[in-house]
């Protein structure tokens, strides 16, 4: 509880800690104690996160022209880590013209990478940003291609980061769910249709065999209830010409999702483009789904921090991609300048 004066300038960072003694002696009215109690929390976000700009202590610790940081609880890393799916959906965007994945031999230190960066200042754009956690969330692709995906999410998990997924539900098992469901912050499936024919016209099916339907769906919701109650369960739809017109609302109520998220299909990248009215219409006729939340293309573009599979963090860009550097070479740099 400091008492402004209003007297004098506060010192710049630069000046050392004589000047801002002074300062907080003086002006604000501190004793010594006190003075001392601050400098020793202030390494702490708690503190930082407590004044938020809004005190002069804060001026007095940071340059004239720095940003001053947001805090947030969480933030979403989401790591693309396989190109290599077994659907043929038209419209999707993860492609990268990779090299074969490199994930069975990274993923251990990719993981020691991310797991520093809880607390640490991320200079993104337009703010710079300190986390309490991070949430990875493995995709592709079709994660569970990989064989090792158990692996990391344990590692991840013990590393203390919120492991995730979101996988087109096909190649998952009932072992996996029981052997790491419990660490499984949220489990989130890709499903466009309840109609067969129209997931295979979108190409939501494998080469030899159908894809998920609605009854294998229910069946994983129903073991991950039971194995990790805590774990968020999420459909994303991708709304494309060829389920634009359906209602899909019976079928989401049975699944009862904590979070449904429909997406508006990025025409950049092979999909058929929907327009606004039929995309409204959409949205309107599903309002009264519980957990629905709406995704368009603004704020999917910008809506979390990804990795493709060589470990670049990148954005979309018209449609094309702008790529930042390894991470193994050093995670904070990598995502530097990040939007």
């Amino acid at each position: 509880h400091t008492k402004d004066a209003g007297r004098g300038e506060t010192p710049a960072l630069g000046a050392g800690i004589g000047p801002i003694w002074t300062w907080c002696a003086n002006d604000v009215g501190l004793c010594a104690p006190k003075i001392r109690r601050l400098v020793r929390l202030w390494a702490s976000s708690q503190l930082r996160t407590a004044f938020c700009g809004r005190n002069r202590l804060d001026d007095a610790m940071s340059t004239t022209h720095e940003l001053l940081p947001v805090f947030l609880p969480e933030i979403t890393i989401n790591w693309h880590i396989t190109e290599a799916c077994n659907y043929g959906c038209d419209y999707c965007y993860a492609k990268w013209s990779t090299s074969a994945s490199s994930f069975r031999h990274t993923w251990p230190k990719v993981i020691d990478a991310l797991a520093q960066l809880p607390g640490q200042r991320l200079e993104l754009q337009p703010r710079p940003v300190i986390a309490e956690r991070v949430r990875l969330n493995f995709s592709g692709g079709e994660p569970f291609i990989e064989k090792s995906l158990g692996a990391a999410i344990s590692a991840a998990h013990d590393a203390g980061l919120s492991p995730s997924f979101i996988s087109n539900g096909s190649l998952i098992t009932d072992e996996f769910i029981h052997n790491y469901g419990s660490m499984i912050a949220m489990a989130g499936f890709s499903f466009d249709s309840f109609d067969e024919l129209t997931r295979d016209k979108i190409g939501r099916r494998m080469r030899s065999k159908r894809g998920l339907d609605q009854n294998r769906l229910a069946e994983i919701f129903d073991l991950f209830r039971a194995v990790s109650p805590s774990t968020m369960l999420k459909v994303n739809t991708v709304v494309c010409q060829e389920n634009v017109s359906e209602d899909m609302r019976q079928g989401l109520e049975q699944l009862a999702p904590r979070r449904w998220k429909m997406l508006r299909v990025i025409p950049d990248h092979g999909g058929k483009p929907v327009d606004d009215v039929s995309f409204s219409a959409f949205v309107d006729r599903h309002s009264n789904v519980k957990g629905a939340v709406v995704e368009t293309n603004e704020d999917m573009a910008r809506s979390y921090l990804m990795l493709n599979p060589d470990r670049k963090p990148f954005q979309r860009q018209g449609k094309n991609y702008k790529y930042g550097g390894d991470i193994l070479n050093g995670a904070l740099e990598a995502f530097r300048g990040t939007e």
